[in-house]
């Protein structure tokens, strides 16, 4: 991974706890509390992406092609497609088409792309299923 200058360096941070606690969250947190995940990290993305906006100028200055992977994955964090992650992570390997963290996000952008909508038919038609069993 190339060197990172001080913006890019504390936006990577902020990235890689939040990831972290998406990963970890059971580790600090209850069963009973699984519901809020989600509100909590949307809340945590959304305060990480106001700091991507303070730092963007010297950001971008630092090394463009990193500031848009680091802001590609931060909007992937969910799990759900987001068109402006793929956006991002596309902007980031025209940029720098050797940067292979940004090419393995824009995979798992375009993998969420291509399941959400295969996700959606096979449980309408497993609702449909279900339905003519009862």
């Amino acid at each position: 991974m190339v060197e990172l200058g001080q913006s890019l360096n504390s936006l990577k941070d902020m990235v890689d706890t939040l990831y972290h606690f998406r990963d970890h969250f059971f580790e600090t947190h209850s069963l009973d509390e699984a519901g809020s995940k989600p509100a909590q990290l949307q809340e945590g993305m959304e305060n990480v992406l106001k700091e991507f906006t303070s730092l963007e100028s010297s950001a971008v200055e630092e090394n463009r092609a990193m500031f848009l992977y680091l802001k590609g994955k931060l909007l992937n964090i969910t799990g759900d497609f987001n068109s402006q992650a793929e956006s991002s992570l596309s902007k980031a390997v025209k940029l720098n088409p050797t940067l292979v963290e940004a090419w393995n996000e824009l995979g798992e952008s375009y993998m969420r792309k291509m399941i959400g909508p295969q996700q959606n038919l096979l449980e309408g038609l497993h609702s449909i299923k279900k339905n003519r069993l009862h």
